[in-house]
């Protein structure tokens, strides 16, 4: 938005110089710093994004291409290479792992450079399970649903899943719900998985607080946090 108005700025600058300088007033001088004003603006816009995104790539260890590259599913040796799709029979149908072809529980997907993420389980009614779990767990507005995430760290650094990752669930209320929206304590919390490095595998449990009537045909999806796109989720289908 802040780009499109620097352009707007620009090109309203050059017209009143034109117009200043061809009637010559005495304002033209001030017409043509308009002009070198607004130009630096819009640079100024394209440098600031450039360094975010520099910023976001170091402290997360994607670049840009990387951030947006669709997951796909890693399958056996005698099935396509790792890390690429099946082929589909149908060249219209959506490609596998999108929200309208979501891979089915216990596919393992490739998330970037730097993880491979399987849905495990999912229970849509858990709220007796996690309020068991600690006594200090309150009661959920709806129902809690309790997700059971693997994750396999593959990059060349080191990453915690909590951190770079963000399961999401969409109910058939056409709603999101993230794991934010649960406070409650769980057996498998994620914020106690350790630093993985490259090789190290861990599993963990997410909840959401979804109102009740709002399972029947929900998805999963999980993302790099602050992806920034939504080409590089990947979805699993809860039935």
């Amino acid at each position: 938005m802040v780009f499109v108005l620097g352009l707007a700025a620009v090109v309203l600058a050059l017209v009143a110089s034109v117009v200043t300088i061809g009637a010559q007033s005495s304002f033209r001088g001030m017409a043509i710093a308009a002009v070198a004003v607004s130009i630096l603006s819009v640079v100024g816009v394209l440098a600031s994004q450039a360094y975010y995104q520099s910023i976001i790539s170091d402290a997360f260890g994607v670049s840009k291409d990387e951030m947006g590259q669709r997951p796909s599913a890693i399958t056996s040796e005698s099935g396509p290479p790792a890390g690429e799709a099946s082929p589909s029979a149908n060249p219209s149908e959506p490609d596998a792992g999108t929200a309208n072809r979501p891979f089915p529980l216990g596919t393992t997907a490739s998330m970037g450079p730097d993880y491979e993420v399987t849905v495990v389980a999912v229970k849509l009614d858990a709220t007796a399970e996690v309020l068991a779990v600690n006594r200090f767990n309150g009661p959920p507005e709806g129902q809690y649903v309790l997700v059971q995430l693997q994750v396999r760290y593959v990059g060349v650094g080191e990453g915690n899943p909590w951190i770079d990752l963000s399961p999401t669930f969409v109910g058939s209320d056409a709603r999101q719900y993230d794991a934010h929206e649960c406070n409650a304590v769980l057996a498998q919390a994620a914020m106690e998985v350790p630093t993985l490095e490259n090789g190290g595998k861990a599993t963990y449990q997410v909840c959401m607080d979804v109102p009740v009537g709002a399972t029947d045909g929900a998805r999963i999806f999980v993302e790099r946090r602050l992806s920034f796109s939504d080409k590089a989720r990947a979805y699993w289908a809860l039935s």
